[in-house]
């Protein structure tokens, strides 16, 4: 057949646009089936340079269309969107933005969390549906709702966005919150433990994040751990359960966070399960009704051999009635320069651990006000630890240290049992 002429237009950015085509004549004969004669499509031109949303003169007239045109459109070079100060009752969705990769990068900028809010009171304030390099950052999100409600959701492999310098309000005095979390991944929106391959190398960091059930909570998939996710200088305050809680991670870093505040009496600071290559380093938890920090299966032998140790590093963490830390099935791990303080009358043990290996425990402070400064559920000689210049403290005057099945009221009798281990530890 004949060439086809081809109708050409230059388009918009942004701007949607259909397409339909029709034939007239085929083989220079009348078509007597005519009713797929006919196509459409609609498409718009993709993004790129400055651009503003919200108010008189800007480019996107409000948060929704903005997202509907991200979503849709995408970009093809380094974008900015800057939001025009303002409240706006609406969520910002960006579901899989055509266009981002590590040169081409997304960046929405609110300017100051005094200036901007975001709200909503139903599932997430920004929803980050497989999105990827894309940075979130001074922002005030409000998420209103007592049930399935968040401030940051990411899911479907959403992989190197950055959440930072964010004001997250969630309801704070609320008791029996639901799935309600300042920043996490799930794969459904109705939950927010539902596994799957969420999200990789996120950074959520420099946040303020006040109420909700939890502040941050990271899911990922036993049989597909998200890797690299970090949280880094948040500040966490009354939460009703958890401050940051993950699961089945691998190569995941918690630095600089404080936890403040947390409501519920069973509530736990840094709550983390499954991880490997893990690094908690800097944190300070502040009189936890429960643990301050726990960590089950780090490192863990079977759930695969991991290429580096983790690292718990010169954290603040206080209980006011439990373990300060709690370490469970736990391997391979470097644990330096923390104070372990469990306080209160009712207080624990301020350090336990029940079946590690090989473990490098140095230069920690264990201090507790009603029980053990110490508790190693096995003997520690059995495991590859090395321990030293560690202080130990207790305020009941009675046993001091428990070595698997042997108790010690003093270091010195500890030393003389194990003369391995604190040779230069101290009271």
């Amino acid at each position: 057949s004949a060439a086809s002429d081809v109708y050409k237009r230059q388009v918009s950015e942004g701007v949607f646009y259909t397409i339909k085509a029709w034939t007239v004549l085929p083989n220079g004969v009348a078509d007597i089936q005519n009713a797929n004669d006919t196509t459409e499509i609609t498409g718009c031109g993709a993004l790129r340079g400055i651009y503003t949303v919200g108010g008189v003169g800007a480019d996107f007239i409000d948060i929704t269309t903005l997202g509907n045109v991200l979503s849709a459109c995408g970009i093809d070079s380094t974008t900015i969107i800057n939001i025009n100060p303002g409240f706006y009752a609406e969520r910002l969705i960006l579901d899989h933005v055509p266009g981002t990769n590590d040169t081409t990068t997304l960046t929405i900028n609110g300017g100051s969390v005094d200036s901007v809010t975001l709200s909503n009171d139903l599932f997430s304030v920004v929803y980050m549906n497989g999105t990827h390099y894309t940075t979130v950052k001074n922002i005030r999100m409000e998420g209103t709702g007592t049930v399935d409600c968040y401030g940051v959701q990411m899911r479907d492999s959403a992989s190197y966005n950055v959440i930072d310098s964010c004001l997250i309000v969630l309801d704070d005095s609320t008791t029996n919150l639901q799935d309600v979390v300042g920043v996490n991944t799930s794969d459904i929106e109705t939950a927010d433990t539902q596994e799957g391959k969420n999200a990789y190398w996120n950074t959520v960091s420099n946040n303020t994040i006040i109420g909700g059930e939890l502040g941050i909570r990271f899911e990922g998939q036993q049989v597909n751990r998200n890797i690299g996710n970090s949280f880094i200088n948040n500040t966490l305050l009354n939460q009703e359960d958890y401050g940051i809680y993950v699961d089945d991670q691998d190569s995941i870093t918690i630095v600089g966070n404080s936890v403040t505040g947390l409501r519920n009496t069973n509530a736990d600071g840094i709550y983390l399960f499954d991880i490997q290559m893990f690094n908690v380093s800097e944190n300070n938890v502040v009189s936890a009704p429960d643990w301050a920090l726990y960590i089950a299966d780090g490192n863990f032998s079977l759930d695969g051999t991991p290429t580096s140790r983790g690292k718990v590093i010169n954290n603040m963490l206080s209980s006011q009635s439990d373990y300060a830390g709690y370490f469970d099935d736990i391997e391979l791990t470097d644990i330096y320069h923390n104070t372990f303080a469990s306080n209160g009358s009712g207080a624990l043990e301020a350090f336990r651990i029940n079946d590690y290996v090989g473990l490098d425990i140095r230069n920690n402070i264990f201090y507790s006000a009603g029980s053990f400064a110490f508790t190693a559920d096995e003997l520690l000689t059995a495991s590859g630890a090395v321990m030293d210049f560690n202080s130990f403290f207790t305020v009941s005057g009675a046993n001091l240290i428990d070595d698997g099945p042997n108790l010690y009221t003093d270091l010195v009798s500890w030393q003389v049992a194990q003369p391995s281990f604190n040779a230069n530890s101290c009271l």
